[in-house]
């Protein structure tokens, strides 16, 4: 209880990080009363309609949320099949709480949640995640960053982790499909002479890794398997010619694509990474 207050610094070794180390009871203790305090406070504020505004923070909203988001990574440590806070749903409670507030619940409660996913960017950034591997993060259109904040973190240091290890890795599906996120239509059969690339693509996207390849622990085993898609996918666009005048036969290509950026979109937005050399 006398820590409630904390954590107020980003880091994950400041305090009180000393205080719980190898103490895991007392830590979701703490993190539980630290989360309950800092998200009231956002939603009793922002449903009051204060928010911080360029330097001008008198409430000290910023501090609290990037401290409900270290209490999440730091504190909670889920045990084994366990899930993380989900801060979404813990900010909407916070604000149902209160009851009537100046401004509209799910107003507040969209406010209150943008604000908290931008702490969280700002947790990983200092944490040495590069602003693009951040930004593709905590923007990916199929994962509920905030829903899971462990899983956020363990993707984005996975995602460092492969772009070091794979140079000029760079998001070539994405950036050739300017229709992204776009309802394509769904695959339909192909003439039997555009299906062979295309049918390579749709084997490795299901196909296990290599045999050689080791998994890595939960949380951060989703994040690898795609890198394997890598050869494939340049085949596709060496071989391919995707807007293919036949309007079919372009449909069915863009939905191979979508089905494919699909499995990247669970993890991060590619198309917010620069190449790398």
């Amino acid at each position: 209880m006398r820590w409630h207050y904390h954590p107020v610094a980003v880091e994950p070794e400041a305090e009180p990080a000393g205080a719980f180390a190898g103490a895991d009871g007392p830590s979701r203790v703490f993190a539980a009363v630290a989360l309950a305090d800092k998200l009231d406070t956002l939603a009793g504020y922002f449903g009051l309609g204060e928010s911080p505004t360029g330097s001008r923070d008198p409430y000290g909203l910023r501090r609290a949320g990037q401290g409900a988001v270290r209490a999440a990574l730091d504190f909670w440590r889920p045990k084994a099949g366990e899930k993380a806070p989900d801060l979404e749903v813990l900010l909407a409670a916070a604000v149902e709480g209160h009851g009537a507030l100046k401004r509209p619940a799910a107003e507040t409660v969209a406010a209150a949640t943008a604000f908290l996913a931008d702490r969280l960017a700002y947790v990983l950034a200092a944490r040495g995640v590069a602003p693009d591997e951040v930004a593709a993060v905590v923007g990916a259109p199929l994962a509920r960053t905030l829903g899971d904040p462990v899983d956020a973190q363990a993707r984005a240091l996975a995602l460092q982790r492969v772009r070091r290890e794979v140079p000029r890795t760079s998001p070539r599906s994405a950036r050739r499909s300017s229709a992204r996120r776009t309802s394509w239509p769904r695959p339909r059969r192909p003439p039997r002479s555009t299906r062979s690339c295309s049918r390579r693509t749709r084997s490795a996207r299901s196909s296990p890794p290599p045999r050689a390849w080791r998994p890595p622990p939960a949380p951060t085993r989703t994040a690898c398997g795609p890198r394997f898609l890598r050869a494939p996918v340049g085949r596709f666009f060496d071989d391919v010619l995707v807007m293919a005048e036949d309007p079919r036969v372009r449909g069915n290509r863009l939905a191979l694509l979508n089905q494919t950026l699909s499995l990247f979109y669970r993890i991060a937005d590619i198309s917010s990474l620069g190449g790398t050399s």
